[in-house]
């Protein structure tokens, strides 16, 4: 699959099954006095597809027992990887 092709299904797949989470935290060691966290997340019942989006975006991937459904969090990029 092409790059280009697959940050468009990662888009769609981010749309319809993601979230983005932005936090700020209190952080003294910080020159402002906080820090601002970003959480990206999608869930998806095929561990595989996560996987290949891990390998492009980095991340960690958990599998929720209750709701019985994979997760990938990912929030640290080092930097850009393959991302088009």
């Amino acid at each position: 699959m092409k790059q280009e092709t697959f940050n468009a299904y990662v888009a769609g797949l981010f749309d319809g099954e993601g979230s983005c989470v932005v936090r700020k935290r209190r952080d003294k060691r910080y020159k402002k006095g906080y820090q601002v966290l970003i959480k990206v997340t999608l869930h998806n019942k095929n561990k595989k597809v996560l996987e290949k989006i891990q390998s492009n975006f980095g991340g960690h991937i958990y599998f929720h027992k209750r709701d019985r459904i994979w997760y990938l969090k990912i929030s640290r990029v080092p930097g850009p990887r393959n991302w088009g």
